[in-house]
């Protein structure tokens, strides 16, 4: 009987530190966790289901109001890892956006759809890209104003994502 009782004991002790053990290998990020200039953020997409990013938002400085909000995160979908852009509303779509990393190559954003707080462009990630945006020091958005044919570049902020990325899971 007492074999019993401690192989009954020892069973749940080795089920608790089974359950234990992957938590306290992989600290995660809580809502709100900042990582240099990004943030770490969550939102509801439907009961009981978040989608969750590391994000960035670029404010005028005379307004106060957002131009560009950078996201990085798993799309709930495809389980890859998107660069998904906010751009304001009133940019010329046929001349579409691109982000660059630095002074390197622009990397083509796709324009999804517009709504009422901005259009949605996205760029595929995968880890060459991922390794790119670790790597700089800032990210270059460039689009075209529907009345101008010259671009607008904004800049952001890499600083952050190196850590940023390894510490939600995105590598």
């Amino acid at each position: 009987m007492k074999n019993l009782v401690l192989a009954k004991k020892l069973a749940f002790a080795f089920t608790m530190v089974g359950i234990a053990l992957p938590q306290l290998a992989v600290a995660e990020a809580k809502v709100g966790d900042r990582f240099g200039d990004w943030i770490y953020e969550c939102a509801a997409i439907a009961e009981n289901k978040t989608v969750c990013s590391l994000s960035q938002t670029i404010m005028s400085k005379k307004q106060n109001k957002r131009i560009v909000k950078f996201n990085l995160g798993r799309n709930e979908k495809t389980k890859t890892v998107d660069f998904v852009t906010l751009l304001p509303l009133g940019i010329k779509l046929p001349a579409g956006a691109s982000l660059a990393v630095d002074a390197g190559k622009a990397y083509p954003l796709t324009i999804k759809t517009c709504i009422q707080q901005g259009c949605v462009a996205t760029y595929p990630v995968d880890s060459n890209f991922i390794k790119t945006l670790q790597s700089g020091q800032k990210l270059n958005i460039s689009f075209t104003g529907a009345g101008s044919d010259k671009p607008v570049t904004i800049a952001g902020s890499a600083k952050g994502l190196a850590e940023g990325v390894k510490a939600v899971g995105l590598n």
